[in-house]
């Protein structure tokens, strides 16, 4: 089975098509766009992680799952989510979630994005404009 690279990966993951066209892989950037059940249940599974004290790096299904936000990163504790809903963006599936946080605490509303084939790549809006460079 043919992998593409992982220029075509970070292209496909940040939504640049330029890149692609540089010819590593022939799958679509529309490929590394999860299905919009698939990507909440990925959402929810992250931060059901999250809120269970797990790392998040989450190896243990079929379809590993990556999560980049900061507050999880530096050890904050996730009492409660809410996702409140999709919000179409960019191309990108994007959901807007209600964080309740133990420590720091307080409420937060984030948005995240997920995307990816295998892994899958879940992105606070903070991480995903820091990685893109926006």
């Amino acid at each position: 089975m043919k992998r593409p690279c992982s220029l075509s990966l970070l292209a496909a993951a940040l939504g640049f098509s330029s890149l692609l066209a540089a010819g590593c892989s022939t799958r679509s950037s529309e490929h590394y766009i999860p299905a919009a059940d698939r990507a909440q249940d990925t959402l929810t599974r992250a931060l059901t992680a999250w809120q269970n004290g797990q790392s998040p790096h989450l190896t243990d299904a079929a379809t590993p799952i990556e999560v980049l936000d900061s507050r999880w990163k530096k050890g904050g504790k996730l009492a409660r989510f809410e996702v409140l809903g999709e919000e179409a963006a960019d191309g990108h599936r994007w959901f807007k979630v209600k964080l309740t946080l133990q420590a720091p605490a307080g409420e937060k509303t984030v948005r995240y994005v997920v995307i990816g084939d295998n892994p899958l790549w879940v992105y606070s809006e903070e991480e995903y404009k820091a990685v893109s460079g926006m």
